[in-house]
């Protein structure tokens, strides 16, 4: 029973150090990138984003609709494809989201409150770039 209980708390523990990681890999690749290789970035950012939507959708509290979830990250990876989400001026922009992502990740549960700003600032995101 106890070996149980241990090799769970590593696949928590392995699982919310995954999520921390690619939190960390967005900020920095969505910053590097678009100074060095248009493509790759986008590219890149496009699984990283992917890697976010699933990890969040596997944690979401009760009341909230993974399709809602989904729609957000769907235009997010949509202005960062058109290139709405690109450049200097946004990289400020994008390192919060993902900041607040990882910290919210940290405890290996989302809290409503967390879950809805963390949509909020996707929203955000999504809608300067228009």
């Amino acid at each position: 029973m106890e070996q149980a209980e241990q090799a769970q708390t590593k696949k928590r523990h392995g699982c919310r150090t995954a999520l921390i990681v690619v939190a960390v890999v967005l900020v920095v690749v969505v910053i590097a990138s678009y100074f060095a290789c248009p493509h790759l970035a986008k590219y890149a950012i496009n699984k990283t984003v992917g890697a976010l939507e699933n990890g969040m959708i596997e944690k979401l509290p009760e009341g909230y609709d993974a399709e809602e979830v989904r729609q957000v990250f769907r235009e997010v990876k949509t202005a960062f494809r058109d290139g709405s989400i690109s450049g200097p001026d946004m990289a400020p922009k994008i390192q919060n989201v993902g900041e607040y992502i990882k910290s919210a990740l940290e405890d290996e549960e989302l809290t409503t409150e967390e879950v809805d700003e963390i949509l909020k600032r996707l929203r955000a995101l999504a809608e300067t770039s228009k």
